[in-house]
C-alpha cells in the first residue's frame, strides 16, 4: 500500500494514479480535474466577460446626456482693468442662447506702461485674458424615472447584456465538462449529485452503486450515495437496469467509452 501525498487516500502499491484526486507518481502534470476545469473555463469565459464590458460600456455611453462647449477670452483694457461691458455681452448672448457658464479663470499676459498727463505720472499696469468655458446640452436621454414612467425596465438594456454572457458562461462550463468526461476524467464538485453523474457518464458500462461510492468514500457512505443515485433516477437525470444506473441515451455528456475501473 502506499498513500497520496496530495489527498492522502490509501492506493495499491504499483498504482501510478491516485483515483480520487488524480495524482500521477511517475510526474507529469499533476493539477487536479477540478483546478483543470477551472482553468480551462476561465480562459474560455475572459473573452466572454470583455465583451460583456464593452458592451456595457457602450450603453452607458449612449444613454449619457451628451453636451458641447464653447470658450471666449476677453483681454483686459488698456488699463489694465476687466472690460466690464464686453463680459456683460458675452454672458448675456450665451445665456439667451442656452449655454451656461461652467468654468473661468485668468491668463496673464504681461505689463503696460502708461502715461497720465493729468498728473503727469507713469506707472504700469498688468494685463490679463479673462477665459470663459461654457456647455450646453445637445442630447437629452431617458432617465431612470422616464422609463419608470413610461412602464419600461429601467435596466432592461444592461441586464440583458449581463444575462446573454452568463448563459454563454454556462454553454462553456458544459462544455469543458463534457470534454473533460470524454477524455474520461473524474471531476469532483461540491454538489455530489453532479460528481456522481460525472462518474456514471465517463464509463464504457453501468455501475452497481458500490462502484460509484468507492471515488467518494471519503465524502459519502454507501447509504449516502444510494440516497442520491435514487433521487437522480426520479427526476430523470440517471436509469437504473437491476442494481446498475447509467445515462439514458441522449442526454448530454453521457458515454465517456472509459472504463471506471481503470482508475
Amino acid at each position: 500500500m502506499k498513500t497520496c501525498p496530495r489527498c492522502k487516500e490509501y492506493l495499491g502499491y504499483y498504482a501510478d494514479r491516485c483515483f480520487k484526486c488524480g495524482f500521477k507518481f511517475n510526474g507529469g502534470n499533476n493539477i487536479t480535474p477540478q483546478e483543470q476545469m477551472d482553468l480551462e473555463i476561465t480562459r474560455r469565459t475572459i473573452p466572454i466577460l470583455d465583451e460583456k464590458d464593452e458592451q456595457i460600456a457602450a450603453l452607458r455611453r449612449r444613454i449619457n446626456d451628451n453636451y458641447e462647449y464653447a470658450v471666449e477670452i476677453i483681454t483686459d483694457s488698456d488699463d489694465g482693468g476687466t472690460d466690464f461691458n464686453t463680459l456683460v455681452r458675452t454672458l448675456d448672448k450665451y445665456s439667451r442662447q442656452g449655454w451656461r457658464l461652467v468654468n473661468t479663470f485668468t491668463n496673464e499676459l504681461g505689463e503696460n506702461a502708461h502715461f497720465d498727463a493729468a498728473t503727469n505720472t507713469r506707472y504700469n499696469s498688468t494685463m490679463d485674458q479673462v477665459i470663459l468655458i461654457f456647455e450646453r446640452r445637445i442630447i437629452k436621454h431617458e432617465t431612470y424615472a422616464d422609463r419608470v414612467d413610461n412602464g419600461q425596465d429601467p435596466y432592461g438594456e444592461e441586464n440583458a447584456i449581463i444575462y446573454n454572457a452568463q448563459q454563454k458562461i454556462n454553454a462553456v462550463r458544459e462544455q469543458v465538462r463534457a470534454e473533460m468526461a470524454q477524455r474520461g476524467t473524474i471531476v469532483h464538485s461540491s454538489n455530489h449529485k453532479e460528481t456522481i453523474y460525472n462518474i456514471i457518464s465517463i464509463s464504457s458500462r453501468p455501475l452497481t452503486a458500490q462502484e460509484i461510492a468507492e471515488p467518494l468514500s471519503e465524502e459519502l457512505n454507501l447509504m449516502g450515495v444510494l440516497n442520491y443515485l435514487q433521487s437522480m433516477v426520479n427526476d430523470g437525470t440517471i436509469a437504473k437496469d437491476g442494481n446498475k444506473y447509467f445515462i439514458p441515451q441522449g442526454s448530454s455528456g453521457s458515454g465517456g467509452g472509459i472504463d471506471l475501473k481503470k482508475y
